[in-house]
């Protein structure tokens, strides 16, 4: 999986991905962070929820349930 990462500046705290692996940051998260440490952990939740699937998972489970049309 090949990730996609944008830097925006933005003084809301805040991190997404968008259309699977595009990971969007804030400019904000920087200058909240302390070390490298924080943010890598920031960076390693937005990667694991794309690897896990969360979003799709979600979605399917609302199809399954026929709360998603």
């Amino acid at each position: 999986m090949t990730f996609h990462f944008y830097l925006v500046r933005n003084d809301k705290i805040n991190a997404f991905s968008f259309f699977g692996v595009n990971v969007e940051l804030h400019s904000a998260l920087f200058s909240v962070s302390d070390n490298e440490s924080q943010l890598a952990s920031v960076l390693a939740h937005i990667i694991s929820q794309i690897t896990q699937r969360h979003l799709a998972r979600e979605m399917e489970e609302e199809q399954r349930h026929g709360r998603l049309r």
